[in-house]
């Protein structure tokens, strides 16, 4: 695997453990607004892709950064597999 991808992977798992879903939130009945603990897994990638920028700018050496990130966005509806990255969009059928 590539080092960059390992560094990267080993920053999103540590940072996934620190946050909760909002499930949590929602099993406990607790209103969640402007959060930066906690969100939907599209919320915390757009976050945890935003940090990635951040030091991407504060570190010269680029040794993490950059990697040419897009937004993936993927959901299941009944038996179709519907996933959207940037202007594509990919239907699989069960």
């Amino acid at each position: 695997m590539n080092l960059k991808l390992k560094k990267v992977e080993k920053l999103i798992l540590e940072y996934l453990k620190a946050r909760p879903f909002h499930n949590l939130f929602m099993l406990h009945d607790i209103q969640i607004k402007g959060s930066k603990i906690g969100g939907t897994c599209s919320e915390m990638t757009i976050e945890f892709k935003e940090i990635l920028e951040k030091m991407e700018k504060r570190f010269s050496n680029k040794s993490i950064y950059p990697f040419d990130g897009k937004l993936l966005y993927s959901f299941i509806h009944e038996d179709t597999f519907y996933l959207i990255r940037g202007d594509k969009k990919f239907v699989y059928k069960a």
